[in-house]
């Protein structure tokens, strides 16, 4: 899903996606789902393309679980969790499923594996 994948494309929003972001010595990962808004900050409908994508990160709160706005766009939060001095050493890699997600986890930190390419 990584080298296709548009946070734009309306095809993606309201769905829960995987990503995998930091250092790849030392990688994250969350829950997010994608979702449109118009110049204006009006929530659109999923399936409608927006001016805006806000990223929403899952988490539990209070103990009550949910997805909350990271209160960012997503080329903005992208920018922010990247290494654009160095790429090699980590970028943002969205998935469609957890297992994929923690596969390249234990990819990019399996001694065995490090220093090859995904």
């Amino acid at each position: 899903m990584n080298n296709e994948f548009d946070p734009h494309d309306p095809k993606n929003h309201g769905k829960p996606l995987w990503v995998v972001y930091g250092a790849d010595s030392f990688p994250k990962v969350v829950c997010v789902k994608l979702l449109a808004y118009s110049k204006d900050h009006g929530l659109l409908p999923v399936g409608w393309r927006g001016h805006i994508t806000n990223v929403w990160g899952f988490s539990v709160y209070e103990g009550e679980p949910g997805f909350r706005t990271l209160g960012m766009d997503v080329d903005k939060w992208v920018a922010r969790e990247s290494h654009p001095g160095n790429p090699s050493d980590g970028c943002v890699r969205w998935f469609e499923t957890q297992a994929e997600a923690l596969e390249c986890i234990r990819r990019l930190t399996d001694p065995g594996q490090v220093g090859r390419d995904e």
